[in-house]
């Protein structure tokens, strides 16, 4: 059984490390979710959720408790899910293209980018899907998504085709450039487009605008 004190030195470390705090009745109400399991487990859960969670939010239960289950049948879960958004997205390569799961994203840079994808035939499109899309779901799964393309397709008009849950789509963009704010510069074409899209939270928009002030800008 976790002890509370074990708990709580977790939680204080969610805490410090995404700036925010839970209240007491959250707290009070995980603690009721976790106390079964024993700390090492809690503990790798923990570590888990950090190398994973991509949102400048702090991690629920279902982000936490994800890791406690059967890492297979989850990622096969996933796959099954990544398939269906790619063969999706894939007829829509011409334009802008986004999804509400940042996965998606990697694993499309990972087999060529949108383009290619949306050009392959309908038989080689399933090839692929069939036979590359499980193996990386489940070698990204565990891994903190580095450098994703936000945007994906060629991109021929300013309109954005937004797959799955749009509010959960503005909500993983907007943490991800909030977070990493060294792509800001380099996303500029990208956040014009989300901005007139109203894909943006003011925080991003705000950072934008103190590094224009800073000299880092346009002129």
């Amino acid at each position: 059984m976790l002890e509370r004190k074990d708990y709580e030195e977790c939680i204080k470390f969610l805490e410090i490390n995404f700036n925010k705090k839970y209240t007491t009745q959250q707290k009070d109400m995980m603690y009721l979710v976790f106390s079964k399991l024993d700390k090492k487990t809690f503990t790798n859960c923990i570590i888990k959720t950090l190398e994973t969670h991509i949102f400048n939010t702090l991690p629920n239960v279902a982000d936490i408790y994800q890791h406690t289950q059967t890492t297979e049948s989850t990622k096969n879960l996933i796959s099954l899910k990544v398939q269906n958004y790619i063969q999706k997205m894939a007829t829509k390569s011409s334009y802008n293209v986004a999804c509400d799961m940042p996965i998606v994203h990697a694993v499309i840079e990972e087999l060529g980018g949108l383009e290619y994808l949306g050009c392959t035939t309908l038989e080689n499109l399933d090839i692929i899907l069939n036979t590359k899309v499980e193996k990386l779901v489940k070698a990204l799964a565990d891994s903190k998504l580095y450098n994703l393309k936000l945007i994906l397709g060629k991109g021929e008009t300013d309109e954005l085709y937004i797959y799955g849950d749009k509010e959960k789509t503005k909500n993983w963009i907007s943490s991800y450039l909030a977070k990493n704010t060294d792509l800001i510069e380099s996303q500029k074409q990208v956040i014009k487009l989300l901005n007139k899209n109203n894909m943006l939270e003011d925080r991003v928009l705000q950072l934008e605008n103190t590094i224009k002030l800073l000299g880092g800008g346009e002129n």
